[in-house]
């Protein structure tokens, strides 16, 4: 930033800019802080995530903090008798379009969901929480 171009180009200090623009030093602080927390921001970076195998969190079943194991929800078997799947064979034995089933299927995202299960070391009870995107996520000891 230079403010005269009549002075020597350099690199101004923030706090030689507070003093040039009679600018509290503080606001241009917490305005560089805040840039720089929306830059490192976990929301914002997807590419990977370490997660401790064991948190202390809330149980809602003990309705109090204890230590909980971390595990990573799995899919689980199609049920046959799902709906989506009894539509999908009354379709396809049919002639004529098939419908939403005749469709390609689209494009994946570039992250999935993951979905962690915690249970209670005390009442061994466990519970899940909503789901959050990263790339790569992975539970390590510690």
């Amino acid at each position: 930033m230079w403010l005269l171009e009549s002075e020597p180009r350099r690199d101004w200090s923030s706090q030689e800019v507070g003093r040039l623009y009679k600018v509290d030093i503080n606001i241009i602080a917490l305005l560089y802080s805040s840039f720089a927390i929306q830059l490192t921001s976990s929301r914002l970076r997807y590419d990977q995530m370490k997660m401790p195998k064991q948190i202390k969190a809330h149980c809602p079943f003990c309705r109090k903090h204890t230590p909980q194991t971390v595990e990573r929800v799995r899919k689980g078997q199609a049920s046959s008798m799902a709906h989506i799947t009894r539509q999908r064979e009354f379709r396809a034995n049919g002639i004529g379009n098939q419908g939403k089933f005749s469709k390609v299927p689209g494009g994946d995202k570039p992250t999935k969901r993951t979905n962690l299960r915690f249970r209670c070391t005390v009442c061994k009870k466990a519970h899940n929480r909503a789901g959050f995107r990263s790339g790569k996520f992975e539970l390590v000891e510690g």
